[in-house]
């Protein structure tokens, strides 16, 4: 049998080259020639790129959720119990599973925002705003993550699936006409 001790020093030493390779990931999404592929598209009203982007930076947070922050549920629980100090814990977790609902939507809806071109060709002209705007898709990432692992606990890996294959609909469904020249 394993000791607490030595699993806690495995899933240390697994985080930092998980850290090391998502911050890689993350500079080459945000380099400046992939910002030149994805405002050159943008300029021909073409959205495809922009949105892999974004599906990119979201699956990056929730993948940096799910192996980096592995108690993020408990936390959240935790905190959920310091607003609401007098309800059972059974409600603490009831709340936090409907937030984690709650995020799980806003980030699809928010999603179909970058659909439109004319507001991605408009971030593309203000720098600042589309580190923020990027930043802020990462951020909805990590949210997302923290909200399978609230539902799923241990099987919040196949939230990931659920994403990609949302995300997928939407790429392939709704925009396959103009989304890419």
């Amino acid at each position: 049998m394993m000791e607490r001790g030595s699993e806690k020093s495995r899933v240390s030493w697994f985080r930092w080259p998980v850290i090391v390779i998502l911050v890689a990931i993350y500079l080459g999404m945000m380099s400046n020639p992939m910002f030149e592929i994805i405002q050159a598209a943008d300029n021909k009203g073409c959205i495809g790129w922009h949105l892999l982007l974004t599906w990119g930076l979201t699956l990056l947070g929730m993948i940096a959720t799910l192996a980096i922050f592995v108690q993020a549920d408990e936390w959240v629980e935790r905190l959920v119990g310091i607003f609401l100090p007098h309800k059972s814990v059974d409600v603490h977790q009831k709340v936090a599973q409907y937030g984690a609902m709650a995020i799980l939507v806003g980030n699809a809806l928010v999603g179909l925002i970058w659909t439109n071109p004319f507001l991605n060709e408009f971030i593309d002209a203000h720098k600042p705003l589309y580190v923020e705007t990027d930043l802020s898709i990462l951020v909805m990432g990590l949210l997302g993550g923290v909200a399978w692992r609230l539902l799923w606990k241990k099987w919040a890996w196949l939230g990931l699936i659920v994403t990609v294959l949302m995300s997928y609909g939407v790429v392939a469904n709704v925009l396959s006409r103009h989304g890419w020249c």
